[in-house]
């Protein structure tokens, strides 16, 4: 029951995940000193491992945005007041819009045909795949607090 989408991709098969961070994120990351490259390269390694389907591509960019934001909206959060942030409110809100997000994404691997994930997404207008792309965007250009240590 893990709210943070970030932390749910990490503890899904985590010994997959720690062998993807260790060996495919960890080369990224020390190669291009690039976050976001070392966070979509890990996630096209894993897609690539799951399968040729272009579903699975699709699928997996999104899930690497949905890791980008989550950062981000956790960084964003700073702006808020600290009591809204440890609320349970705060925590539910988390939940379902990183479950909803997590199962719009899942979509598109588990219908595996192009056609059938093209009229999924399109019966919704492509409108969290817009979003998600328009928030990432952002993301770049709005600053963000820095935590305090």
């Amino acid at each position: 029951m893990e709210p943070n989408p970030k932390n749910k991709t990490e503890y899904w098969n985590s010994s997959i995940q720690l062998w993807l961070k260790n060996i495919v994120y960890d080369n990224i990351a020390s190669a291009t000193k690039n976050q976001t490259l070392s966070v979509f390269g890990t996630f096209m390694v894993s897609a690539f491992w799951h399968g040729i389907y272009l579903t699975y591509y699709f699928g997996f960019v999104q899930w690497a945005i949905l890791v980008q934001l989550t950062k981000f909206f956790y960084k964003l959060s700073f702006f808020l007041p600290k009591s809204f942030r440890s609320s349970w409110a705060a925590t539910a809100l988390v939940y379902i819009a990183g479950s909803i997000t997590m199962n719009y994404i899942g979509m598109a691997v588990v219908l595996l045909e192009w056609e059938n994930m093209k009229f999924f997404y399109s019966g919704l207008y492509y409108s969290m795949t817009i979003a998600m792309v328009v928030c990432l965007l952002l993301s770049f250009v709005v600053k963000t607090p820095k935590q305090k240590k």
